[in-house]
């Protein structure tokens, strides 16, 4: 069984023809990511609409959860948007998982700074408030990231999102008690700073995700990303842990679907 801990539809629609196949492939769990009021209020959508469908479309056992956030890239918004993403919470608190994603981009910088760390700040207290996992993006900011969270404290679960790191961020993390979610990035010939955190994390820490529709992992790379190729993403993370740790496939598959129904329930 997989479960995606991170994508996104840009429609509902895109959302009802894709999960099919990802059911097919054996998903069984996928959280839909928020990030503004746009984007939270469709990924609550898309899981009602599993709700609603469900037997129709053949998802008859998929566990979908969604998440709100505010994304760095949006973070100039915080002011306007902040009260309508805590009500979308608040009225949708039986299938909100998470809080995020937030953090720091300073690759685009599409928002200041002082707005992503507000906004950065913000997420943290609901995540603790709200008894949520965090789901933290962070790009070209690895000191202001930690730094930020050790000032703030680490709320009690907190997943670093498509992880691009190595292991030593991986093992910082860690030693907060927080999870590496691996994307199809770690498919990518370049990559092997990635693949050695994989390595050294602990297997009750890792996960999976696409971050559909973006990061295809080979050998759908250069493609539209979508829930169904998390399987690559699996088989990459498997293939690491058999040759270099000795665990079998079985333990593997079985740590990252249980390791994503503990934070995304």
């Amino acid at each position: 069984m997989l479960f995606d801990t991170h994508c996104h539809f840009d429609s509902v629609e895109d959302a009802r023809d894709q999960l099919p196949r990802a059911y097919e492939a054996g998903l069984r769990g996928i959280n839909v990511i928020g990030c503004d009021v746009e984007t939270t209020t469709r990924s609550i959508d898309v899981v009602r609409m599993i709700e609603t469908e469900r037997d129709a479309l053949g998802l008859h056992d998929l566990d979908a959860r969604a998440t709100m956030g505010l994304h760095p890239h949006e973070a100039g918004h915080i002011d306007e948007q902040c009260e309508q993403l805590e009500k979308l919470l608040a009225a949708n608190d039986d299938i909100i998982s998470g809080i995020g994603e937030t953090g720091y981009d300073f690759y685009y910088n599409h928002s200041s700074k002082n707005d992503q760390t507000r906004s950065f700040v913000w997420q943290i207290d609901l995540a603790k408030s709200h008894d949520r996992t965090l789901v933290i993006h962070t790009r070209d900011a690895w000191d202001e990231t930690f730094s930020l969270l050790e000032d703030q404290g680490w709320p009690d679960k907190v997943v670093l999102h498509c992880f691009t790191g190595g292991p030593v961020q991986a093992t910082r993390a860690i030693d907060h008690g927080a999870y590496i979610s691996i994307s199809g990035i770690a498919t990518f010939k370049n990559a092997q700073d990635i693949r050695d955190a994989i390595e050294i994390t602990p297997l009750e820490r890792l996960l999976c995700e696409t971050d559909a529709p973006w990061l295809a992992p080979v050998p759908h790379r250069g493609k539209l990303n979508e829930p169904a190729y998390v399987s690559h993403v699996v088989d990459q993370i498997v293939d690491i842990r058999e040759k270099k740790c000795g665990d079998s496939p079985e333990a593997v598959t079985d740590a990252l679907f249980t390791n994503a129904q503990k934070l995304f329930r």
